[in-house]
Formats: C-alpha cells, structure tokens, sequence
C-alpha cells in the first residue's frame, strides 16, 4: 500500500570515497527506495532538456534545478529512472508488483514507455539518495518547505590522500591518469604545470566543500538533529557494527538478509569476496586490508603529491576523522618535495584563487 508518510535520506558523498558500499546497504534493502546519483549532470540537463521540473527558468544554474528536483522528490516523490540500476525499483517486490499488475512475477513488458519510479517510490517508507554533486549543502535551504520535511543526511568522508590515491590508481574512468588529457596542452611544461594545478584543485574542491558541509551543519540546529557523520575508516573496520548505526539513525531494521549481505562482501573468505568481479564499482572488498592499503602507495605515486600539501588543504577534516596526518607515514625525501611545491602552489592561487567560483555560484 502507498505510505502515508516517507523519510528522505541524502547521502553526501564524493568519488572514491566509499560511497558505492554506503548505497548498497540502503539499495540491498528492497524496502527503501534508493537512488543512484539522481543529481548527476547528464541526468539534471535532460530533465531540463524535457521540461521535467516544475519551476524551471531559464535563468536557473544546475544547482538551482537540482533542488527543484530534490523538491519534487519530496513533494510527491515524483522521481525519474537514471542511467544506473537500482535493484529494486523497476519492478519493485513481488508484493508491490501484484498491487499493480496483480501478479508477483516481474514482466518487464509492462513497464515499456513508462516510468515506474513514483508508483514504487510512493509504496516505501524510506527514499534514499546517493549525492556526489551536491557542492554545497546549504543548497537545500532553498527550498522553501524544507524544514517540514521527514529528512536525514549522513556525510560520509574519507582520509584525503586516501581518496585522491585511489583517484589516480583509479584508471580511465575517473580521468585523473597522467595518459588522459582534459585540456591541449602543447608542452612538457604545460603537462606537468595543467596536472598539478588539477590535482591540488581536485583536493580543495573535495576538502572545502565537505568543510563547509560539516561547519554548516555546525550552524544549523535544525539540521543537526538530522545529521550523522560516517568515516570510510569506520566503514572498513566495523562493517556491521557502521551499517546498523546508520540504520538505527534513519529508524530503520537492519535485517538478517542484510546482515548477512555485508558479512558477504566484506569477508576476505566469503564466497561473495572470492568470486566477485573486478571493476569501478565493485562493492567486494578485504574491509581490513582497505584501511591501510592506499599508504604503500605513496612511494608510487610520489610525482603527484610533490605538486601540494594535502595535509595544508585539508586539516579541518582530520579531527572529524579523528586520522592521523598522512606526513606521519611519509619519509623525509617526500617531506622535502611536498614543501617545495606547497610554495609554488600558493603562488598559483594568487592569480587563480579557487574559492573565486563558489562566491559566484
């Protein structure tokens, strides 16, 4: 049956941040209905494109519409399917496809030119979203009757040169490999200079936003009391202990199945571990070896972390993490190296200061 009343969950994530795990524990559960990156650029331009969002103008930035649609979602979960899969929200349970074809088996040829997604949104409890373009999370505030909603944010992080790691050991998908160039650069010079200048912005990108996120909050009574802050440390050393954590914020049971689930893709001896496959978004990871792995790293990857400090961009968020400094595990060599270049980076932000674009948007 329809619910009467719905809780919205936003997860406020980033690449390589673990967040592909974090969606999975809502997405696994067939009684939520969880989205997979609905703000996505390509997915925001054609509800545009199509006139999808009530209020549009054309005046309206991709921030703007993102929150008409994030209104819209939690107005009357009007929802549209985006290119990713979501496990259950095609056909929906067996219980849900009787209701509406009078049938438990899933026939996929009655859903043809139609969109599925509000009838089923509608019949859960529980909306969740996964959001890794929601720069500013004080966006929301936009809308206007947000505060009468049922809504809950969990702000996942991870240790920065973690993630910025796993970025560039991450290959061509993520477009951070030194063969991939996002710009002409006619030069050697040019090479080495466009490549620092994007990973150092990269990481003040990830780092100021999720800062921001957090002093927000920090701000904002309202929002707090609807605020969880998960760690991807958290998250690889206490799966289990993490996932029903989250689940008892939302309010929600965390079932045997889904028990289950994470014991299945976290154990490095789980038959779901052993013949998972490889790829981007493979869930299946050895939780205990994740933790340390990204720090034999550093020896590899060197070239790039002579280009900032990490550590300079990013300290607000240690304490929140309650990590070390990432230096701690560096030799001297790198120390020496990542100094240097930490002059020539500010240099850099003197004619081509990053915060320049937020004050704008």
């Amino acid at each position: 049956a329809v619910v009467s009343t719905q809780s919205t969950g936003i997860l406020l994530t980033a690449f390589r941040s673990g967040s592909t795990f974090l969606g999975n524990l809502f997405d696994s559960n067939p009684s939520m209905f969880y989205q997979f990156e609905p703000f996505h650029d390509m997915h925001i331009r054609n509800l545009r494109r199509n006139n999808k969002l009530i209020g549009m103008r054309p005046d309206h930035t991709e921030s703007d519409l993102r929150m008409l649609y994030l209104q819209q979602m939690l107005h009357n979960c009007t929802v549209f399917r985006t290119p990713f899969p979501e496990k259950y929200n095609e056909c929906g349970t067996p219980e849900e496809h009787l209701a509406r074809f009078n049938s438990t088996e899933c026939d996929k040829t009655l859903l043809r030119g139609t969109n599925p997604g509000p009838e089923i949104c509608r019949y859960r409890k529980y909306h969740v979203i996964k959001v890794i373009r929601l720069a500013d999370l004080k966006d929301i505030m936009k809308i206007h009757q947000i505060k009468r909603a049922d809504l809950q944010v969990i702000q996942l992080l991870r240790h920065p040169v973690a993630l910025m790691m796993s970025r560039r050991t991450g290959g061509k998908f993520f477009l951070y490999d030194q063969r991939i160039q996002l710009e002409p650069e006619p030069t050697a010079t040019g090479n080495v200079i466009s490549r620092r200048t994007k990973l150092a912005l990269e990481t003040y990108n990830y780092c100021y936003n999720h800062i921001r996120a957090m002093e927000f909050v920090d701000e904002n009574p309202w929002l707090k009391e609807r605020y969880m802050r998960v760690t991807h440390h958290e998250m690889s050393a206490h799966p289990l202990e993490t996932a029903q954590k989250i689940y008892n914020f939302i309010g929600a049971e965390l079932t045997d199945y889904l028990k289950d689930y994470i014991r299945n893709i976290t154990g490095a001896q789980s038959e779901g571990f052993l013949n998972a496959k490889k790829g981007a978004l493979n869930v299946f990871r050895n939780s205990t070896e994740i933790l340390t792995k990204w720090k034999s790293l550093h020896s590899a990857t060197v070239k790039y972390w002579d280009v900032f400090s990490i550590e300079a961009l990013c300290k607000k968020m240690y304490d929140p993490m309650r990590d070390n400094f990432s230096v701690d595990s560096m030799s001297d060599k790198q120390l020496v190296k990542i100094n240097q270049a930490l002059d020539d980076y500010y240099d850099m932000l003197l004619w081509d200061d990053p915060t320049d674009d937020y004050e704008d948007s």
